[in-house]
Protein backbone atom coordinates (compact mmCIF):
# COMPACT_ATOMS: atom_id res chain seq x y z
CA UNK A 1 0.00 0.00 0.00
CA UNK A 2 2.72 2.37 -0.71
CA UNK A 3 2.04 5.43 -2.33
CA UNK A 4 4.35 8.54 -2.90
CA UNK A 5 3.64 11.66 0.03
CA UNK A 6 2.49 14.56 -3.16
CA UNK A 7 3.18 17.30 -0.41
CA UNK A 8 6.48 16.23 0.95
CA UNK A 9 9.17 19.42 0.81
CA UNK A 10 12.25 18.14 -0.68
CA UNK A 11 14.72 16.52 1.67
CA UNK A 12 13.21 16.87 5.13
CA UNK A 13 11.93 13.38 5.61
CA UNK A 14 12.29 10.14 3.81
CA UNK A 15 9.06 8.53 2.11
CA UNK A 16 9.91 5.38 3.95
CA UNK A 17 9.28 7.65 7.35
CA UNK A 18 5.92 8.14 5.91
CA UNK A 19 4.36 5.08 4.76
CA UNK A 20 5.99 3.58 8.06
CA UNK A 21 3.80 6.07 10.52
CA UNK A 22 0.78 5.15 8.01
CA UNK A 23 1.29 1.30 8.68
CA UNK A 24 2.03 1.97 12.35
CA UNK A 25 -1.56 3.83 12.85
CA UNK A 26 -3.55 1.11 10.40
CA UNK A 27 -1.50 -1.76 12.65
CA UNK A 28 -2.28 -0.06 16.21
CA UNK A 29 -5.83 0.53 14.84
CA UNK A 30 -6.32 -3.15 13.82
CA UNK A 31 -4.57 -4.07 16.95
CA UNK A 32 -6.49 -2.02 19.50
CA UNK A 33 -10.39 -2.21 18.63
CA UNK A 34 -10.34 0.65 16.29
CA UNK A 35 -8.64 2.96 18.59
CA UNK A 36 -6.09 5.19 17.12
CA UNK A 37 -2.59 5.60 18.76
CA UNK A 38 -0.95 9.06 20.55
CA UNK A 39 1.56 11.20 19.01
CA UNK A 40 3.92 9.90 21.51
CA UNK A 41 2.91 6.12 20.90
CA UNK A 42 3.64 6.67 16.95
CA UNK A 43 6.85 8.62 18.08
CA UNK A 44 8.48 5.42 20.01
CA UNK A 45 6.77 2.87 17.78
CA UNK A 46 7.94 4.07 14.64
CA UNK A 47 11.81 5.46 15.92
CA UNK A 48 11.27 9.17 15.56
CA UNK A 49 13.07 11.86 17.17
CA UNK A 50 10.50 14.18 18.39
CA UNK A 51 6.37 14.85 18.70
CA UNK A 52 7.61 17.92 16.24
CA UNK A 53 8.46 15.50 13.85
CA UNK A 54 5.46 12.82 14.49
CA UNK A 55 3.13 15.46 14.16
CA UNK A 56 4.66 17.14 11.05
CA UNK A 57 4.66 13.73 9.34
CA UNK A 58 0.45 13.21 10.69
CA UNK A 59 0.08 16.88 8.71
CA UNK A 60 2.01 15.71 5.65
CA UNK A 61 -0.36 12.39 5.39
CA UNK A 62 -3.57 14.34 6.71
CA UNK A 63 -2.62 17.01 3.31
CA UNK A 64 -1.82 14.03 1.01
CA UNK A 65 -5.47 12.30 1.71
CA UNK A 66 -4.50 9.44 3.54
CA UNK A 67 -5.93 9.97 6.90
CA UNK A 68 -7.78 12.58 8.53
CA UNK A 69 -8.41 14.05 11.87
CA UNK A 70 -11.29 14.36 13.69
CA UNK A 71 -12.01 18.50 14.69
CA UNK A 72 -9.01 19.22 12.24
CA UNK A 73 -6.63 18.87 15.19
CA UNK A 74 -3.05 16.95 14.61
CA UNK A 75 -3.07 17.29 18.54
CA UNK A 76 -6.06 15.03 18.65
CA UNK A 77 -4.81 11.74 18.01
CA UNK A 78 -6.84 9.87 19.25
CA UNK A 79 -9.17 10.93 16.57
CA UNK A 80 -7.19 9.61 13.67
CA UNK A 81 -9.09 7.92 10.40
CA UNK A 82 -7.83 6.16 7.88
CA UNK A 83 -9.25 7.24 4.30
CA UNK A 84 -10.90 4.44 2.97
CA UNK A 85 -10.32 1.97 6.17
CA UNK A 86 -12.99 0.60 8.23
CA UNK A 87 -13.36 -1.22 11.49
CA UNK A 88 -15.76 -3.64 12.36
CA UNK A 89 -16.37 -5.06 16.41
CA UNK A 90 -15.98 -8.66 16.49
CA UNK A 91 -18.08 -11.32 16.22
CA UNK A 92 -19.65 -12.31 19.61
Amino acid sequence: MATTIKHKPKGLYREHDYNRVFQYICRHKAEHDGNSPTVREIMWGCGISSTSVALYILRSLENDGRITMQGGSVTRTRSIQVVGGRWEAPAV
